[in-house]
This record gives C-alpha cells, sequence and structure tokens, in this order.
C-alpha cells in the first residue's frame, strides 16, 4: 500500500493557536458540567486513514492532501516523502 509520511514543525505559534491546530489534527477530550460528562472529540488523524508519530504522521496516500491543507492553515512548514506500508498499518 502507497503512503506518504508528512514531516512538520509548527515553529514559534503562540499558545492559543498551538492548541487550536493540536485539537484539530489530534483530537482532545471534552468535559462539560464538572467533569460529569465526558466526550471524546477525534481529530483529523482519526477521521482518516493515518498514524501519529512524533512530528511526522504517516498518512494513506488518499487523505494527505487532508492533512497537508490543515497543516499549512496554521502556518506549519510541511514535508512529504512517499513510502510503501503493509495494509495492516492502518
Amino acid at each position: 500500500m502507497k503512503a506518504n509520511l508528512v514531516s512538520f514543525s509548527i515553529g514559534k505559534m503562540d499558545a492559543t493557536k498551538r492548541r487550536n491546530f493540536q485539537r484539530e489534527l489530534y483530537g482532545f477530550k471534552d468535559f462539560s458540567n464538572n467533569g460529569r460528562y465526558v466526550y471524546e472529540r477525534e481529530g483529523l488523524v482519526h477521521k482518516t486513514k493515518s498514524k501519529k508519530m512524533d512530528s511526522a504522521i504517516l498518512v494513506a496516500q488518499s487523505n494527505t492532501k487532508e492533512i497537508v491543507n490543515l497543516l499549512k492553515k496554521y502556518g506549519a512548514k510541511v514535508k512529504t516523502f512517499d513510502v510503501t506500508v503493509k495494509k495492516s498499518v492502518f
């Protein structure tokens, strides 16, 4: 299966923008009513065929454009590399 390794660096981003970026990419836990209810909010990595790594994401080739667009939206420096992986990775 063909995939892409997307490497990125967010550089000097203010804390609010960094938090929003990470929430949109990786998802987060949402607590409401003083922690009485907990919701898992999925990020783009969970919604696409992707696997999170340190400052890199292994993405199915069909979903690479979505990930790269999100990274560019937040001004991240992006590099992509073509790789071949087993189907069982995702």
